[in-house]
């Protein structure tokens, strides 16, 4: 997949285990805008990386999984508080291989029905989703 290299892409997995879906919680230390809330894991794309290689990286240092990718579902622009601009690009995988061990960034790491959700994820977190990605999820 073609990316701009002047912006910064970030990908992030809605990464199940079997009916269940991965969330991982930001070390409250972390810079950006949710450190210390619940998120889908994920991280920023290295110069030369592909967004799917990007993401099995990103999954494995954040929790120690091993996933397979098997949709890509859609991507959003996103200008943080700095005025720094980001694309998110979200995928679908599932677990392969986990530890559920919570590393880099990441303080907590959970596994939730797909109906809890909403209870586990901010609403301005939600309200950031891309609809294809709300719609999905039905959140």
């Amino acid at each position: 997949m073609f990316i701009d290299a002047q912006m910064t892409h970030v990908v992030r997995g809605i990464i199940y285990l079997g009916d269940m879906v991965m969330i991982a919680q930001k070390r409250k230390s972390n810079p950006d805008w949710f450190k210390g809330r619940w998120h889908f894991p994920g991280g920023k794309v290295k110069k030369g990386e592909s967004l799917e290689d990007a993401l099995h990286r990103e999954i494995n240092e954040e929790t120690g999984s091993v996933i397979s990718l098997s949709n890509y579902i859609a991507n959003t622009h996103v200008t943080n508080r700095d005025g720094k601009q980001f694309d998110i690009h979200y995928f679908k995988g599932e677990i392969l291989l986990s530890k559920l061990n919570p590393g880099d960034d990441v303080v907590g790491l959970g596994i939730v029905n797909r109906q809890d959700l909403s209870r586990n994820l901010s609403s301005d977190y939600i309200s950031q989703l891309p609809i294809p990605v709300r719609k999905y999820l039905r959140v």
